[in-house]
């Protein structure tokens, strides 16, 4: 009937368990697991030194965090019958990196948010607001996602709800950077935003855009997200007419008596 045929179509989608990964894979997921984790760091200290954040919007922050909690909840919907296969031994690691690197990158973007709305000028209800919405949504997402996936694993209910986590994935990442470049042509130099970071956003989605169009084979949806990373972190690194090194001249004439 078209109700079996559709369920295993999205059955396909599960993450099989029996798959093995090579070395080359292994060595591969660790290192992108090790530098999602470190990619925010240098973002994190600029703030931490400048004491402000100034030049960085909090609203690409909070969509960040959205889009990268958004894929822990899906892989985890995918990949329930892997974690599942962890209460036998340690074995299942390799086939759980990317979920790591997911989660790696979901909790240092999300401390980055909140050290960003906890300096000035962003300390204020609105910034903090939608951080702190973005935060309670992606961990209840992902929370709702495990319950579902145990209840029922690999089941419509579960892969349903890991492809609407795609959808909103794919859409935060297309959109994240707009509330950055306007914060960036407001203020009129880079302020607290890190050159470090973005730089390597930008290479690191311009690796992912070409390991899932060439490599994988995959979908559109997958270019698109590495696609809106790429442009967005690409655009939002730019240098700004006025000075990076702090906000742009109210005067574009020192003397004004030549």
């Amino acid at each position: 009937t078209e109700s079996t045929h559709g369920q295993r179509a999205m059955e396909a989608t599960c993450s099989p368990i029996d798959q093995p990964v090579d070395t080359f894979g292994i060595v591969l997921g660790s290192v992108l697991a090790t530098a999602t984790f470190l990619l925010p760091l240098p973002q994190a200290v600029k703030l931490l030194r400048q004491r402000s954040s100034a030049g960085l919007s909090p609203y690409t922050l909070a969509l960040t965090v959205l889009f990268a909690g958004s894929q822990v909840g899906a892989t985890v919907g995918l990949k329930w019958r892997q974690l599942e296969a962890c209460a036998q031994g340690p074995a299942c690691v390799a086939d759980l990196l990317d979920l790591v690197q997911q989660a790696a990158s979901w909790l240092t973007w999300l401390a980055t948010a909140i050290i960003c709305v906890s300096l000035p000028p962003h300390r204020s209800a609105l910034p903090r607001a939608a951080n702190a919405l973005s935060i309670v949504c992606t961990a209840a997402l992902v929370a709702v996602s495990a319950a579902v996936s145990a209840d029922a694993p690999c089941q419509p209910t579960a892969l349903t709800l890991a492809q609407a986590l795609g959808w909103v994935a794919a859409v935060a990442a297309a959109t994240q950077y707009g509330p950055q470049l306007y914060e960036t042509w407001r203020h009129g130099s880079a302020g607290s935003l890190s050159y470090a970071t973005y730089t390597l956003q930008t290479v690191g989605s311009a690796a992912v855009v070409a390991n899932n169009a060439f490599l994988n084979h995959d979908g559109w949806r997958s270019w698109l997200v590495g696609s809106g990373l790429l442009c967005g972190g690409a655009h939002s690194s730019l240098p700004t007419p006025a000075s990076s090194d702090g906000p742009a001249n109210p005067n574009p004439n020192p003397n004004p008596n030549p």
